[in-house]
């Protein structure tokens, strides 16, 4: 995905502003991790986040 200067900063302030009106920010670099991992991954986070 090949974003020109504008796109990006559209992209950037829309992030900027999720961000700002959440409660919880999680990010994640996931390149390199299967898909049965990534699944794993998933299921114990939404795992932990019933108990809350």
């Amino acid at each position: 995905m090949s974003l020109n200067r504008s796109e990006k900063q559209a992209v950037v302030e829309e992030v900027t502003a999720l961000a700002a009106k959440a409660q919880t920010l999680v990010m994640a670099e996931y390149r390199g991790i299967t898909v049965a991992d990534m699944t794993k991954l998933r299921v114990a986070a939404r795992a932990a986040l019933a108990w809350t």
